[in-house]
Order: structure tokens, then C-alpha cells, then sequence
């Protein structure tokens, strides 16, 4: 609990596990206390700023925000803040969390993008790109930062766009793992325009509210030559 001079009036247990201060070496002190060093300018003007317009709201959200313990190491963390008030003024609450385990599993899942063979689109209930490997740079010839962001229809052949739409919408309605292409004609469309027959296997992410869906995506273009070649051959 922060007054708006930024001093902290209150902590629970867990803040004093969680910095490695004692209750008594917290309270009465500056809440920069707990920001590193290198960001204590900035946060003090966050700070100010969150207590002109107190509301409920989540910080970190895109940003990389850091805590800073009494022994001086730093871990990231997660805030959601909230204003309280009191006969003494308004207050504001913070509910810190440390995220360190959730950033490790996030960087073994990306790690783990990069080694798969297949071209691999984690992409948002939204329908927006959210991560990409290489494998996807290389076969659709989009840098990363091209692709963040964008509708994953960027990468269907504008004819097909309007109906992907609404495949995908339909897909996060019962998000399950399933593969896409058998008996279908499915194809890509890269940078340049050109199109090519791809394979997709599609799984939520979160399986419990489907916000994600991942898709490997393997271009099939040499199989399909050799199928054609094999049905020559027979005729």
C-alpha cells in the first residue's frame, strides 16, 4: 500500500519474501526502494502520473518491468495496481508477482519454435500474428517484424482471405488439435506474391479458453510434384 508521496504504508508476508526486507525496513520508505536503480527515474514519473488518474489497471502488458531485492538482484515481475480510498486520501494498492518462472517457460517454448522442422505461427484469437521461428521467415519470405502484428491472413492467397476468416473464427470457437489439408487443396502465399500447397496442423495454446492457436505449416510443393509425376506414370 502506497500513499501518494509514494511511501509505502503497509506490506503483507509475501512482499517481505518476496524483496528479502523486513517489514519494519519497508514501511515508511520510498516504493523505489524496490525498482532497480537504472529505472527509478521513470518510475517515479509513472508513479505521479498513475496517482493524477488512480483507476484499476495491469502493468506489463508488453513491457518488461523488473523488481529489485535487497541484495541488489533483479527478477521480472508482473503489477496490477488499484486506488483505495481513505479518510487520510487515496491510496494505491499494488499486487506484485514474480514472473521469473514464467519467462523461463517462455523462452524454452520459443527455443523450442526455432528447432522445429515445420514453419511454426502462434497467432492470436484475434487472428494477429503474435511470434514466428525462422522456418516461417524463410518459407514465406517475411522477415519477424513483418509479421508480428499482421492478420495471419497475410499469408493466404487474397482469393482465399474472406473464407480463412471465418475458418479461423470457427476454429477458436472449439479450439482442439487438428490437422488441415487432407482431401483439401490448401495453399500460402509468400512476399512475393507466389503461391505454393502447404499442410497445417493446428493446436490451442491454452486449451482451457483458446486464446492462441499455434500452427505448423509445412510447404508440400515437392510431394505434390511427385504425386503428379506417380499419376503420369500410371496413366
Amino acid at each position: 500500500i502506497i500513499d501518494k508521496d509514494g511511501l509505502i504504508s503497509l506490506i503483507n508476508r509475501q512482499t517481505e519474501q518476496l524483496f528479502g526486507y523486513g517489514r519494519a525496513e519497508l514501511v515508511g520508505q520510498s516504493v523505489e526502494i524496490l525498482v532497480p536503480e537504472r529505472l527509478r527515474d521513470r518510475h517515479l514519473g509513472h508513479r505521479t502520473g498513475y496517482f493524477h488518474d488512480p483507476n484499476v489497471r495491469e502493468m506489463g502488458a508488453g513491457l518488461e518491468l523488473s523488481g529489485r531485492r535487497k541484495d541488489g538482484t533483479e527478477f521480472p515481475i508482473e503489477i496490477s495496481l488499484s486506488p483505495l480510498d481513505t479518510e487520510d486520501g487515496t491510496f494505491a494498492t499494488a499486487a506484485v508477482r514474480d514472473i521469473t518462472d514464467r519467462k523461463k517457460a517462455a523462452e524454452q517454448f520459443k527455443n523450442l519454435l526455432e528447432t522445429a522442422p515445420d514453419a511454426m505461427i502462434i497467432i492470436e484469437k484475434n487472428g494477429l500474428i503474435n511470434l514466428v521461428n525462422q522456418q516461417a521467415e524463410h518459407l514465406f519470405g517475411y522477415s519477424r517484424k513483418e509479421l508480428i502484428g499482421q492478420p495471419v491472413e497475410i499469408l493466404v492467397p487474397e482469393t482465399l482471405r474472406d473464407r480463412h476468416v471465418g475458418h479461423r473464427d470457427g476454429y477458436f470457437t472449439d479450439p482442439k488439435v487438428r490437422g488441415m489439408g487432407a482431401g483439401l487443396e490448401l495453399s500460402g502465399r509468400r512476399k512475393d506474391g507466389t503461391e505454393f500447397p502447404i499442410e497445417i496442423s493446428l493446436s490451442p495454446l491454452e486449451p482451457e479458453d483458446g486464446r492462441f492457436a499455434t500452427a505448423a505449416v509445412r510447404d508440400i510443393t515437392d510431394r505434390k510434384k511427385s504425386q503428379e509425376q506417380i499419376r503420369d506414370l500410371l496413366e
